[in-house]
């Protein structure tokens, strides 16, 4: 905390979080100039910032994108639906890579109906995955994703 009771942060490269700065200071001075213009502004972050994700919240961004959670962060969709409420777009995170590389449609039907579970289904929501798709991902797996997606 700073001394003026605020909560303060910097994120480091790394994803580790450690207080230095003013949060909104930090993260979001040319972001409320497009506000104010009516352009919409997403909120992109790596790492884990589950514990700042009520802060992020409270900036009014109007949509908040999360990593895959193959880096070791499972920040789920339930956590930011959570935290940014029922009227604004969450984005993310399927696996790009371990699980499609393995190509079990199965276990990617299974994957996609979870987040979308979580995100809430009829929600403001935008499913991506925080990397590129591998280039040995077979195209069918790709395929399978716009498959159940259209049919959810």
């Amino acid at each position: 905390m700073g001394k003026n009771g605020k909560k303060i942060i910097l994120e480091t490269l790394e994803g580790k979080v450690s207080e230095r700065i003013p949060f909104a200071l930090f993260c979001c001075g040319w972001e409320y100039r497009y506000k104010v213009a009516g352009i919409k502004v997403m909120l992109w972050n790596e790492g884990d910032v589950r514990e700042i994700l009520d802060d992020e919240a409270a900036l009014g961004m109007d949509s908040f994108g999360v990593e895959q959670p193959r880096k070791h962060v499972n920040i789920t969709m339930g956590d930011l639906r959570y935290a940014y409420g029922d009227d604004r777009c969450i984005m993310g995170n399927l696996d790009s890579e371990m699980l499609l590389m393995r190509g079990d449609k199965d276990e990617i039907t299974s994957e996609l109906h979870r987040i979308i579970e979580e995100a809430g289904k009829g929600l403001p929501f935008m499913m991506f995955n925080g990397s590129p798709i591998p280039s040995n991902v077979d195209i069918e797996v790709v395929q399978h994703i716009f498959d159940v997606m259209y049919n959810l």
